[in-house]
């Protein structure tokens, strides 16, 4: 953990959940440990734009590996090439043609389609559970708690019916602690 950090959780006085929500914000070629995954970013034909334009996507769809842009993008890359060599193995023929294509495009659009459902599916928990968590704000704010509090007190509780929703407002309240304004955040 970066000295930035540990201020950060000295100032806070958080649990190591909120320091891992804070550590997804920072770019991933700022990370400590990601020297290799950065020289592999770096043979990508994607740009750094495109990465953290992909890395966001991820992060919405719930995947926050620092790492999974790069992995995600070796994939979409790799991938069609190795899964349509894989029939010519097997096969022979017009056959092997024809699985070789179909393997390829799965390969190629399987991954793009794997994210779209689970940012799908992340979306729907989340507008599920914004009615449970909008009475538990109104709750405590009823019952004289300022609203940082309130936010902090829904996402404990909303993490077991709700765990995409209380992940979103725990980041939400670190952000705020961090300095960021909360319409920011």
């Amino acid at each position: 953990v970066s000295a930035t950090r540990r201020r950060l959780f000295q100032a806070t006085r958080q649990d190591e959940a909120d320091v891992a929500a804070v550590a997804e914000l920072i770019p991933l070629t700022a990370r400590q440990g990601s020297a290799s995954w950065a020289k592999v970013a770096g043979l990508l034909p994607r740009s750094a734009k495109d990465l953290e334009k992909l890395r966001q996507r991820l992060v919405r769809a719930g995947i926050k590996n620092p790492e999974a842009p790069i992995i995600y993008s070796l994939v979409e890359m790799a991938g069609p090439v190795v899964l349509g060599l894989l029939p010519f193995v097997f096969l022979r023929g017009t056959i092997a043609l024809v699985a070789a294509l179909a393997c390829a495009g799965l390969a190629f659009f399987g991954p793009g389609l794997w994210v779209g459902s689970r940012l799908t599916a992340r979306k729907r928990e989340i507008e599920n559970g914004l009615p449970d968590a909008l009475d538990l704000l109104v709750v405590c704010i009823e019952a004289g708690s300022g609203l940082d509090q309130s936010l902090v007190k829904a996402s404990e509780e909303l993490t077991i019916a709700y765990p995409a929703l209380a992940d979103e407002l725990r980041i939400v309240t670190t952000e705020v602690r961090a300095g960021k304004t909360r319409l920011e955040a």
